[in-house]
């Protein structure tokens, strides 16, 4: 009997499938489990020598974020309706990863972090003034 391995070579319709699965948040070490699927590094390999899969892939990327918060908002949902203490501590716990997840997944949509910038006139860089007592300010 002949050894069944799994695949290996790229096909678009093999990267849909992948990509979709990375989109609604599934864990690439989950989708390579799947003994239809090829393993890490085949997908890795991929995203190197592979222009078109690099994009579909980082697109599939960012959109998982949204994934994550939409499961946040599910296990919020649960929340209400759970009925124990170890089953709210658990989906509250499982709540703040994901929140974590797509904020660095998608930063600019769900990250805390926030950006100031300062700039003078016009949006010229700061023109600062050091006053000396007794004389007058350098530049």
């Amino acid at each position: 009997m002949a050894k069944v391995g799994r695949p290996s070579k790229y096909t678009d319709e093999l990267a849909e499938v992948i990509c979709t699965r990375i989109a609604d948040g599934e864990s690439l070490r989950r989708i390579c489990r799947d003994a239809d699927m090829p393993d890490k590094e085949t997908i890795r390999r991929w995203r190197g020598e592979n222009e078109a899969f690099r994009a579909r892939y980082a697109r599939a990327r960012e959109d998982a974020a949204d994934s994550y918060a939409d499961r946040m908002l599910a296990y919020c949902d649960d929340f209400e309706t759970a009925d124990s203490i170890t089953r709210v501590q658990g989906l509250k716990e499982a709540s703040q990863n994901l929140r974590w997840l797509a904020g660095v997944t998608k930063p600019k949509v769900y990250g805390d972090l926030q950006k100031l910038e300062h700039s003078g006139a016009g949006g010229a860089p700061l023109k600062i003034t050091i006053e000396r007592p007794g004389g007058e300010g350098d530049d």
